[in-house]
């Protein structure tokens, strides 16, 4: 009645959003969805030639040894909610495992370009949404997004200078008899042509995986 000695121990990890998550036994995880899930699995003791998912629908995975006990692989654009063991050598008894919560990501719901040209040209300044724009050198550029959900907090990325600018809360351009809202802006003075690519973070700390 005896149980011989267990000779393979394996350790998953998952590195996400610079952290990383390590387990022997059993691990929950929340997920922007659309983002990629890293899986690490590392064997100590006896190396299995193979490691193998067991995903809660019935699909397994077999992975093959990266070298040193390592074993890698990753989930691309995760849609929904997912769970998954992990066995491989005498390690059978359903742990580790991982099960992951797939929630909505920060976006944006809107956009509005403020536009006030140079004096030399004598324009009115013009009001557009949801377009790219053309200005003028020595414009300055008020550009407000509403943030979903509207607490999100974030940067903006000027590319390709690579700069970036913090968001501040601002009132978001509505029409008449609209309800006034609240959304992220940052202003800059047009001298070049410029791509711009906002970064935004929800309270529980979800990030916008494909800004």
């Amino acid at each position: 009645a005896t149980q011989w000695p267990q000779k393979t121990f394996l350790v998953v990890e998952i590195p996400l959003a610079g952290e990383l998550y390590s387990t022997q036994d059993s691990l929950e995880l929340s997920l922007a969805r659309g983002s990629d899930l890293p899986i690490v699995v590392r064997a100590e003791g006896r190396i299995p030639d193979e490691v193998t998912l067991r995903f809660a629908g019935g699909q397994e995975t077999l992975l093959g040894s990266a070298g040193r006990g390592v074993f890698r692989t990753l989930l691309r654009a995760v849609q929904e909610d997912l769970s998954f063991s992990v066995s491989g050598g005498d390690d059978q008894d359903g742990t580790p495992s991982v099960s992951v919560t797939v929630l909505q990501p920060p976006d944006i719901a809107g956009l509005a370009i403020r536009v006030e040209p140079p004096a030399y040209s004598g324009l009115e300044p013009q009001l557009q949404f949801d377009r790219d724009m053309q200005v003028l050198t020595g414009s300055k550029v008020t550009i407000t997004m509403l943030p979903d959900p509207p607490d999100a907090t974030g940067v903006v990325r000027l590319l390709p200078l690579d700069e970036v600018v913090e968001l501040t809360p601002a009132a978001f351009p509505v029409a008449d008899g609209e309800e006034p809202r609240t959304g992220l802006a940052f202003e800059l003075t047009a001298r070049e042509s410029l791509r711009y690519r906002f970064e935004l973070r929800d309270a529980t700390g979800l990030s916008n995986p494909d800004p």
